[in-house]
């Protein structure tokens, strides 16, 4: 590992590289990157674009050397900027960290999922239920992501598990929403590129996505329904939206 590269891994250590960052130097009068956090992500966008540009021999970064305090409201601007160092820039590393950053989190996850089809076996479900986990509430879950077993006695759970359509369609059920909704995902694969379609499909903030969901009807259990809810992330967990 060069220089460069022990540089960039300090910088991440400190957190001075967060998500969608990419950092670049001079070689010769060439712009060459040396991290990039940012191609990964797809549909990858930001309210602003900040510039910083840091000494490789010191480790200092070097304030007031860019226009507008270094703050861009675009990728390409800053591009643009860190192009005026092209004749002084030998030495120097340029960092663009991105303010407000959004992408498409389903098409991230699952970037290397072949369209999936046939009976999912119980194991699959366990997996794609703990990457749905990711997608609605951004933290990967290393617990038990079936509510079968891991809430056996909420009452939610109980109606869910009970219910008909569930044994017969093999539905997996993997968040709770309001305390009174299951979130669940299909044993047939086949459903499962409409489903994930749906979790990041939040309407202008405000709600975060949509889900196939079980709703209980505590007082009349009978009247529970399967359908589709809006839910929206609320500190460690999820509520429903109209």
């Amino acid at each position: 590992m060069n220089r460069t590269e022990l540089f960039c891994e300090r910088l991440k250590e400190t957190g001075a590289l967060p998500c969608g960052t990419e950092c670049f130097i001079f070689i010769g009068e060439r712009l060459v990157s040396v991290y990039d956090d940012l191609t990964v992500y797809p549909g990858a966008k930001a309210v602003s674009w900040q510039v910083k540009v840091y000494s490789l021999a010191s480790g200092r970064q070097l304030d007031r050397v860019c226009i507008h305090r270094g703050r861009f409201r675009s990728r390409d601007e800053a591009l643009d900027e860190i192009g005026r160092f092209r004749l002084r820039g030998e030495g120097l590393l340029f960092l663009i960290a991105p303010k407000g950053f959004s992408y498409d989190v389903v098409g991230h996850i699952w970037r290397n999922d072949l369209d999936p089809d046939g009976e999912a076996s119980y194991e699959e479900q366990r997996r794609e239920a703990r990457l749905r986990l990711l997608a609605v509430t951004g933290r990967e879950y290393g617990g038990e992501p079936d509510l079968r077993r891991r809430r056996p006695n909420d009452p939610a759970v109980k109606l869910f598990s009970e219910n008909g359509i569930t044994a017969a369609n093999r539905l997996f059920p993997f968040a709770l929403v309001s305390g009174s909704s299951v979130l669940y995902l299909s044993g047939d694969k086949a459903s499962w590129h409409y489903e994930r379609s749906l979790l990041r499909s939040g309407c202008e903030g405000s709600y975060d996505g949509i889900a196939p969901a079980f709703v209980c009807d505590f007082y009349s259990p009978e009247w529970s329904e399967f359908g589709e809810i809006a839910y929206k992330r609320v500190g460690s967990g999820l509520c429903r939206r109209a």
